[in-house]
């Protein structure tokens, strides 16, 4: 969870999209578990970490943890990225469902006028705070089609084999 990366639009950064992803959540999974996975980086201080979190939110079913993606893919019933993430792509080809929640900038815009390309995969794109809650709200509606998705990545089923080692 980084703030102040270029792809933001003034006014929403990654603080203001997760502020609106939990409390979009909270509106209709009052206590869940939501776990915060920031992007790892050497050397650098998050604005959002343990010491602070609870009192950003006033929520202990709210943990920030560094755990791998394959791990968390397996107990997730859905994801929510604030922004592009490879990571909505390794939960989308384990099925489980994905909403990248942005509004990114014309700077961005104009490298990427499509903005993102989370859709061709299975997964949502959103960028206001009415369509996030209604896309939390029918999420477990949101099934995966990993056989578009297999299709999608020219995935071939390969039996394991010594001998292509």
């Amino acid at each position: 969870i980084m703030k102040g990366l270029c792809f933001f639009e003034n006014g929403s950064d990654v603080d203001v999209l997760l502020d609106e992803i939990i409390t979009a959540i909270r509106k209709y999974y009052p206590d869940t578990l939501i776990v915060l996975k920031p992007k790892f980086q050497v050397d650098v201080k998050y604005w959002l970490d343990d010491d602070n979190l609870y009192d950003r939110y006033k929520d202990k079913n709210i943990v920030i943890t560094y755990d791998a993606l394959m791990s968390l893919s397996c107990k997730t019933a859905f994801a929510v990225s604030a922004g592009q993430s490879s990571g909505n792509y390794y939960m989308l080809s384990r099925g489980v469902p994905v909403i990248e929640y942005c509004r990114y900038s014309e700077g961005w815009r104009e490298i990427f006028p499509k903005e993102t390309s989370i859709e061709e995969y299975g997964g949502v794109y959103v960028k206001d705070i009415k369509s996030l809650e209604a896309c939390i709200k029918n999420i477990m509606n949101h099934k995966i089609d990993l056989a578009k998705l297999k299709d999608k990545i020219g995935y071939k089923d390969i039996k394991l084999d010594i001998g292509l080692f």
